[in-house]
């Protein structure tokens, strides 16, 4: 089973007052072609599609374009996740009359997909971003008033305590210990939005949106990033996709592929002519 990993879209995102739309739709272009070419069984998007909860009318157009194109002309099943940018209702809007077009969406709550490949099948649980408060709200019961019990909450809450080795979470969160970028809002203070990696233990993959550096958790738990660099601090990333296969057995390998930006972020040091 193949699938593509891709997170932290941000349309409709500024970068110092200049509208970056052109930019996330010449990658995007890009990322319909490898689509083309690489003919996944899924396309999975963990979270922050939007870089606002009310986003700008381009910012929404582009997705459509998107989606229409992977999902209907295509035919490639699209499964994507709110992340803490996103509203989760207005990004859910219409998921039930999608969902038998190929499009699954998780808002506001879990879900739990199962895809048929040569060897079977394959759940996919995706889990969107939540605050506590929201799962608590949502019916959920924690151990704690905290992210990692919210966390692992929606992930009980979507695997029912079952979680096959044929198997991929699609989650948004902060993991602990791994990279920052300065352009990742905030999700508490003091480090209290941070969750632990062995929520993730047992699935086949893992694939994580929110920190904008690609970067390995551990095995096959994995940051795609952003799709642009957002941030100074970015200047040094690549930016790109995973595209992964999964075995008869659940074992995964992953591959990154690189996306070419339309405009370059660097820095350059030096003092003005005096």
């Amino acid at each position: 089973m193949k699938f593509i990993h891709t997170a932290d879209w941000h349309l409709g995102r500024s970068f110092h007052e200049k509208n970056l739309v052109e930019d996330q739709r010449t990658v995007l272009d890009q990322f319909v072609d490898l689509v083309r070419e690489e003919k996944p069984d899924i396309v999975l998007v963990a979270g922050d599609i939007y870089d606002r909860s009310v986003p700008a009318v381009d910012a929404i157009c582009l997705l459509d374009e998107v989606l229409t194109e992977i999902v209907l002309h295509l035919g490639v099943p699209l499964a994507m996740i709110a992340g803490n940018h996103d509203s989760p209702g207005r990004l859910a809007f219409g998921s039930e009359l999608y969902k038998d077009q190929g499009l699954s969406v998780a808002g506001p709550t879990t879900r739990k997909l199962v895809i048929k490949d040569q060897h079977g099948p394959v759940d996919i649980h995706l889990i969107p971003y939540a605050r506590p408060e929201e799962a608590l709200s949502a019916g959920l019961s924690l151990k704690e008033r905290s992210h990692d019990a919210a966390l692992a909450a929606q992930i009980e809450e979507c695997s029912g305590g079952k979680i096959p080795a044929r198997s991929i979470v699609v989650a948004h969160a902060f993991v602990a210990d791994c990279e920052e970028s300065e352009s990742e809002r905030l999700l508490s203070v003091g480090g209290a939005g941070t969750v632990s990696a062995d929520h993730l233990n047992g699935y086949g993959y893992a694939a994580l949106g929110h920190l904008h550096r690609p970067q390995e958790v551990r095995d096959n738990v994995q940051y795609s990033g952003s799709l642009l660099k957002y941030s100074f601090s970015e200047a040094d990333h690549i930016k790109g996709v995973v595209v992964g296969e999964m075995d008869a057995k659940g074992k995964v390998s992953t591959r990154f592929v690189e996306l070419a930006p339309r405009h370059e972020v660097r820095i350059v040091e030096g003092l003005f002519a005096s």
